[in-house]
């Protein structure tokens, strides 16, 4: 049996030309969308999109949210990755080899902790980094972050390590 042109394309190819309606006999079919909320992307198969079906064929879980990513503020994309622990808000998102979180916010990645200050506090001032008070990479409390100077920072960091040292040595010693 000879297939026609039409059935040759791919999904989606088909689903591109029937978007396009570049035919009579595509622009009679009813155009469907992806079944997540808020997704209006043209259905590719089992009522997703291209994009849906790939994350669900290789065993991704879908998290539906009642507003699309790009329209949320700061304040709600930091507030959708955190476990709050021992006052701690334990960022649950994405980590950096580094061994802090990231995100991905207005085209831009972010460490989670950076932007856990602007969304709460306000723009991190010139020149300055944000230091972790409770010494937790994970934790994107604004209570627990400040802004210092890059110099404070590496002194704070070689203080923390010396007393860390010094309790080490102390336990092995006993």
């Amino acid at each position: 049996m000879n297939k026609t042109g039409f059935q040759k394309m791919s999904k989606a190819k088909r689903a591109y030309v029937a978007m396009k309606g570049n035919s009579a006999r595509d622009a009679s079919k009813v155009r469907k969308i992806c079944s997540i909320n808020n997704c209006g992307r043209i259905h590719f198969c089992k009522s997703y999109c291209t994009m849906h079906y790939q994350s669900v064929k290789h065993g991704y879980k879908i998290v539906e949210s009642p507003v699309p990513r790009r329209y949320m503020s700061a304040f709600e994309r930091v507030c959708e990755y955190v476990e709050i622990q021992d006052g701690c808000w334990d960022w649950q998102g994405s980590i950096s080899l580094d061994g802090y979180g990231k995100i991905r916010f207005q085209d831009k990645h972010w460490k989670a902790h950076r932007l856990s200050y602007e969304a709460f506090i306000g723009k991190i001032p010139q020149g300055l980094t944000i230091d972790h008070l409770c010494e937790n990479k994970l934790c994107v409390n604004p209570f627990h972050l400040e802004a210092i100077s890059r110099g404070e920072n590496v002194k704070r960091y070689h203080n923390n390590r010396r007393l860390y040292e010094k309790a080490k040595r102390k336990q092995d010693n006993s």
